[in-house]
């Protein structure tokens, strides 16, 4: 199915931030999406674009990635790891009890309480064990933590990544962790989905074919998807859509970068073993420190042909030092090696395909990087021909795919379309029962409550009914619906589990170890509902041979792979309306025609294929109908070179397909009013659905497992606030205490002036007695304690330092104050003349206030000459600042009052007789010499004309000089 997916270009129509989280095994990387900035890769609390997944304790203090990672190999039995591989399954799955070849110090187990598997911890006398949820939720905080950090704002929204191999009970529990940590996950996406999204996001390609191979840390995962593109039109506009389909996937879920870091750790192991004559695997520091070191060595001879490994005082201070080559490296995973490449054969083979058809290749993940990997993929897919294909980030493209998702799940952004198509492998079957009855006797006492009662034979049969259906069969779409339908009168329990036995001609793809069974519901109202309708005289639903309700049940196989119940209905025909007796006989066929066409529970329980099959081909529709708007484009262009004959030709198929969907329209008109009818003609009731979250399945992520964990997670960050505020106030104290000593040492000179030796003995004797108190006593104290201490020295130092920068501070106020004032009444006599506005009561308001404010200084000045230094100052900088802003304000005010504008000149009755009389002259004079004034006339206005606009420009420019000024 067709999904909308989001492009950044858009317009925001909500404020608010998505997050994509790539939660690998041993990696997490978060990618951001938010307004007007491009998505990009959060970075950690140490500028890391990636962080390690592990959760370490050290006396009580919770580290996450690189500190946290350090810290396992010293204290390996505070350090919890790889806790990804324990979501969602038991002690009896083949991949927890794999996590023992790593050789941790804390060791899993199963929790039959809560239904999963707790690592135990005993840090904290108030927490026992954290559980793969907690531990998981942990880090999801953590990921929201350095999101808010580095985008300016909390986010909640996020889509996670999977492997593809990730059943419903490990998806279910990745999203119960969310919850606890805050998150609401819009969806979950496979690793190379998520990486395809990413790289298909911007590329409209006509058809392409691409094979994505991700080497992770735990495992090796294929895909192989083929892009293409679809027309659609907006806005009268046709538009080129991109869209993938993945058409086959395959894993090894044991084979990871992690795997090759076991053989070297083993090796060295061998080494010591033989050399000290020492077995260290069941001792967990020193295979602590050999993992480490396997890891880095692994990475050395990826980019070097040997390396010198060095482990210092790994085991009774015994020291490691050997020199191991890529050739020994290479030899040890021989047979690592020989696993890389069937994952691809079995995903070529489903999807019938060969290397040939392939356009690309794509690499993923940090395991690929090792050379004789690339060596043997290379020569896989033909040297030369085929090469391995870079146009990704290998570490970062799951995490910027899974953003783009999430910003087109939510809805706080517009977007454009991309279309993206993906499978579940594993088919999902449906269990059905009858729930004991409510009624006196175990069952209906007649039908639908009424009537005489039923035999044995009917109670056990009604007690016995059973029914099973696979609802979603391997490789369904993703986001697809399935309807069940059946015939029966009481309530229902559901249990939805996997296939145990894949479908003939199919081989199972689920995974060694994992629990069939999914989930269970009880859908209730059945009975009540039949009852009901033996109340209203109801004998028969439907028909003779199916005389119960007829029982509908919707379920869905969502974004995130896993199925859900989402509605549960109980129908029954009403009844004819008595008719006349002309018409009853026909009435009498018709019934029973009807009767003899309804089918049984099982014909019924196909409607829902035909409905879902009906359902898919409408989704897919669009992209039909991009392709015919394509079409239809290229016969425009062609339309000038048809002939007459084509052109009749045409016009008859176009009147035709009118004519058919005319045909077609009417025929839904009339299916959309019989369906209307039949609606109205049906009794219907909404049927109660309850999830038993009492099952080791589902019972840790029951409300009440969530709220525990949620509190657990809460006291463990009232911890950490309580630390963080007594090593802030700490800290301060020690620096404010060096910052004292400092000064009473680098200013000694100075505080002499304004202090006597005993306040200066006094204090320095205060600092150094708290930092003594620091190192003892002062060591591990609450935080309101290291204030109060911080307190009592700063009531001794803050007098002093205050008078030591007042007695340089206070001297240069002054002396601006008196500078300032003189200058405000030199300003104050030249507006006589240059500002006549300000009128001379203005003026003399002015100057009132400066000789305010100069006596205020005099008298101050004077007070302050008689004070000793290490005495409290008569008056401070602060204070003279004060006493001048009046007078700076009404200076401000004056200097902005504009000018009065001129009142115009009135002439009296002689000016404008003469006036009349030189304008008469000087026209005579005008006509008299006519041709040889006009062009000095002309120059002359001309002349005049810029004379005046050039004093107008000067005074303009005078006025606004004028006001810059002031």
């Amino acid at each position: 199915m067709a999904r909308a997916l989001a492009a950044l270009a858009a317009l925001h129509v909500a404020a608010g931030s998505v997050i994509g989280i790539d939660f690998g095994s041993a990696w997490m990387k978060v990618a951001l999406v938010q307004l007007k900035v491009p998505l990009e890769i959060v970075p950690n609390t140490i500028s890391k674009r990636k962080t390690e997944i592990v959760v370490s304790f050290d006396r009580g203090e919770r580290m996450y990635g690189s500190d946290a990672f350090g810290l396992l190999s010293r204290k390996p039995n505070f350090g919890f790891a790889h806790f990804r591989e324990l979501l969602g399954r038991d002690d009896k799955h083949p991949l927890t009890s794999r996590l023992a070849e790593h050789m941790y110090g804390v060791v899993a187990a199963m929790n039959s309480t809560r239904g999963g598997m707790d690592m135990p911890y005993t840090g904290d006398k108030n927490v026992e064990a954290f559980s793969a949820e907690e531990l998981t939720a942990m880090v999801f905080r953590y990921a929201r933590d350095i999101v808010k950090d580095f985008g300016g704002q909390a986010v909640r929204d996020a889509v996670i990544t999977v492997p593809a191999f990730a059943t419903m009970h490990e998806r279910r529990a990745l999203v119960t962790a969310a919850e606890i940590a805050g998150l609401k996950v819009l969806s979950l996406i496979e690793d190379n989905t998520a990486a395809a999204l990413q790289y298909g996001k911007d590329n409209v390609e006509e058809k392409k074919t691409v094979l994505y191979y991700n080497l992770g840390a735990s495992a090796t995962q294929v895909s192989i998807v083929q892009y293409s593109n679809y027309t659609v039109k907006e806005l009268g506009k046709s538009k080129e859509v991109g869209s993938f389909e993945v058409l086959a996937k395959q894993w090894d879920a044991t084979l990871g970068g992690e795997q090759f870091d076991l053989k070297v750790m083993n090796y060295l192991a061998d080494e010591f073993k033989s050399k000290f004559g020492t077995e260290l695997r069941a001792k967990a520091k020193p295979m602590a420190k050999l993992r480490a070191q396997a890891t880095k060595t692994k990475e050395v001879l990826s980019a070097n042909t040997e390396m010198h490994v060095k482990v210092n005082s790994l085991h009774d201070d015994k020291d490691l030092a050997l020199v191991l080559t890529r050739t020994q490296f290479e030899g040890l995973c021989q047979d690592l090696f020989k696993r890389l490449t069937p994952p691809i054969d079995r995903a070529l083979a489903q999807a019938k395909l060969t290397v040939a058809d392939l356009d690309a290749v794509e690499m993923l993940g940090g395991g690929q990087r090792i050379p004789e990997i690339q060596k043997r993929l290379g020569d896989y897919f033909g040297s030369g021909q085929l090469s391995l294909g870079v146009h990704l980030n290998a570490d970062e493209a799951m995490a910027l795919g899974a953003a783009f998702e999430a910003a087109n799940i939510s809805t706080a952004f517009k977007v454009r379309k991309t279309g993206m198509t993906d499978f579940s492998p594993f088919p999902i079957t449906v269990g059905l029962a009858s729930l004991p009855s409510t009624e006196t006797g175990g069952v209906l006492g007649g039908l639908f409550g009424g009537g005489k009662k039923k035999t044995e034979a009917e109670i056990d049969e009604a007690a016995n009914w059973k029914k099973t259906a696979t609802v979603f069969k391997a490789w369904s779409k993703l986001d697809s619906k399935k309807v069940l339908a059946f015939h029966h009168d009481q309530d229902i329990k559901l249990d939805v589990s996997y296939a145990e036995q894949p479908a003939q001609g199919e081989e199972s793809m689920l995974p060694p170890g994992t629990r069939v069974k999914l989930s269970s519901f009880n859908v209730t109202g059945v009975e009540k509902f039949a009852k009901g309708m033996g109340a209203k005289n109801l004998t028969v639903c439907g028909n003779d041979q199916n005389p119960k309700p007829k029982v509908t049940l919707h379920f869905k196989l969502d974004s995130s792979g896993m199925v859900v119940l989402t509605k549960a209905e109980a129908t029954c025909d009403k009844p004819e309306e008595p008719k006349a007796d002309g018409e009853e006989a026909d009435g009498a066929k018709g019934s029973d025609k009807e009767g003899e066409e309804e089918k049984k529970d099982e014909a019924e329980a196909k409607e829902g294929d035909q409905e879902e099959k009906k359902e898919e081909e409408e989704k897919e529709g669009g992209e039909k109908e991009g392709e015919e708007d394509s079409k239809e484009g290229e016969e425009e262009e062609k339309k000038e070179e048809e002939t007459a004959e084509e052109k009749k030709k045409r016009k008859e198929e176009e009147k035709k397909k009118k004519k058919e969907e005319k045909k077609a329209a009417e025929l839904k008109k009339k299916a959309e009013k019989l369906a209307k009818k039949k609606a109205s003609e049906v009794y219907k009731s909404e049927l109660a659905v309850s999830e038993d979250l009492t099952l080791d399945e589902t019972k840790a992520s029951s409300p009440a497992a969530v709220a525990e964990s949620q509190a657990k997670l809460n006291y463990l960050q009232a911890l950490d606030d309580a630390r963080f505020a007594k090593m802030e106030a700490k800290n301060g104290l020690e620096g404010f205490l060096y910052d004292v000593k400092g000064k009473l040492d680098d200013e000694a000179e100075a505080l002499e002036q304004v202090s006597t030796e005993a306040q200066r003995a006094v204090l320095l004797e205060a600092a150094q007695a708290a930092l003594d108190w620091l190192d003892d006593e002062g060591f591990d104290q609450e935080a309101a304690v290291y204030k109060t201490k911080q307190t009592d020295v700063m009531d001794l130092s803050a007098p002093l330092f205050f008078r030591l920068e007042e007695n340089s501070a206070r001297p240069a106020a002054v002396k601006m104050a008196t500078k300032r004032l003189k200058d405000i009444r030199l300003l104050v006599a030249k507006w006589e003349e240059s500002m006549p506005q300000v009128t001379e009561e203005e003026r003399g308001e002015v100057l009132a206030l400066v000789a305010k404010a100069e006596a205020w200084l005099d008298e101050k000045v004077a007070l302050q000459a008689e004070v000793p230094g290490h005495e409290a100052p008569k008056f401070t900088a602060n204070e003279v600042s004060a006493q001048l802003k009046p007078t700076a304000n009404l200076v401000t005010k004056l200097s902005r009052k504009p000018k009065p504008k001129p009142k115009p000149v009135e002439l009296n009755a002689t000016d404008t007789a003469a006036n009349a009389t030189d304008t008469a002259a000087n026209a005579t004079e005008s006509d008299a010499g006519a041709e040889s004034s006009t062009p000095a006339e002309g120059a002359g206005e001309t002349g005049t004309e810029g004379a005046e606009g050039g004093e107008s420009a000067k005074a303009e420019d005078a006025a606004e000089k004028g006001k810059d000024e002031l």
